[in-house]
């Protein structure tokens, strides 16, 4: 057992020990789930990686410091009041002493100074240990990442001979829109934190022009015989962290069909012609987000072969009260 430990920021003198603690964190996540394959090249250059986050504004780690650093946690302020916890990790002799909940109120500390007044997080969904450690703190599931391979053997979808696909060009800025307007609404109907999806909402203002002059974009519309749009697709090629195997992966940004026309197949055509685009691309998985109170699109996704891969929960910060001075002693954990 871990008798005097001491939490504080972390400082550029702890960099290699960060290193450690972040490659064991890495490790323990590939050996959980391949899918988090990680590359070695990448790997060794993990320094050069987090030596400039201990400085970016925005950002804060936290260090557990007994003897040796014996854990961590790197949180980030996010536009429109909100904060996310990039990664924590305890080393294994030091758990189960309540480190972790002390590196936690740390950084909501930190937060609640930068005025953030929700905090979310990533975590893997095989991953029950730190499943279970965030739902304790009162952490609450808001939306899931899904993950499908594209070079799997492709669903059977009944052809609409009504319906024709093509690319989108500038005059259907204004139908697409409306329909991202209409996704916006059914997904806060659904689940009011929707509306921090800070992502979306600018997408709201998007710019066609850009994403119709992008190589790393595309987007699709589907089109009744009378030239009415009744849907549309967006996708885009995104970079990973240098670390992992997989160096890009396709995400999924919007899809949408008007209500009227649903469940007639428009939805997995407009999904399967963007998975071609992918797989012209060389882009070997496609991923997308989708809220947990959504239960018709997560229908939708996973019968196209798409499985939950990681979880995205919520917490409400004003939930949070500063640690007690008797759990602080009872832990022998002291707040720098």
């Amino acid at each position: 057992m871990v008798r005097t430990v001491s939490v504080r920021r972390a400082r550029r003198e702890d960099l290699d020990a960060l290193s450690l603690l972040h490659r064991r964190l890495l490790r323990f996540h590939e050996d959980l789930d391949r899918r988090f394959g990680l590359d070695l090249v990448g790997l060794s250059c993990l320094e050069e990686i987090l030596a400039p986050l201990l400085a970016k504004e925005g950002w804060a780690t936290f260090v557990a410091q007994g003897d040796d650093i014996l854990g961590f946690i790197t949180g980030r302020v996010v536009e429109d009041g909100y904060g996310f916890v990039e990664d924590i990790f305890v080393e294994e002799r030091a758990r189960r002493q309540g480190i972790g909940r002390v590196l936690f109120s740390s950084l909501c500390e930190w937060f609640k100074e930068s005025g953030v007044r929700v905090v979310q997080t990533y975590v893997a969904c095989r991953n029950e240990e730190a499943q279970a450690f965030w739902r304790g703190l009162g952490f609450q599931d808001f939306f899931g990442k899904l993950w499908h391979e594209v070079s799997r053997k492709r669903p059977v979808m009944r052809e609409n001979l009504s319906i024709f696909l093509r690319p989108a060009e500038l005059r259907d800025e204004r139908d697409i829109s409306n329909f991202q307007r209409q996704m916006m609404m059914a997904e806060m109907a659904l689940d009011p934190r929707a509306k921090l999806f800070s992502e979306r909402l600018k997408l709201l203002q998007w710019d066609l022009t850009h994403w119709l002059g992008r190589d790393d974009c595309r987007v699709l519309v589907a089109e009744s015989l009378e030239e009415e749009m009744v849907g549309y697709i967006a996708g885009h090629i995104a970079a990973t962290a240098p670390v992992f195997f997989l160096s890009q992966r396709g995400h999924i940004s919007d899809i949408y069909v008007s209500q009227e026309r649903r469940r007639k197949g428009i939805g997995g055509r407009l999904y399967l012609e963007l998975e071609d685009w992918y797989r012209r691309e060389g882009i070997p998985v496609a991923l997308v987000e989708i809220l947990h109170k959504d239960a018709l699109s997560q229908r939708f996704f996973k019968g196209l072969g798409f499985e939950d891969y990681v979880n995205c929960l919520w917490y409400d910060l004003g939930r949070l009260g500063k640690t007690s001075e008797l759990e602080k002693g009872r832990l022998g954990i002291a707040l720098d």
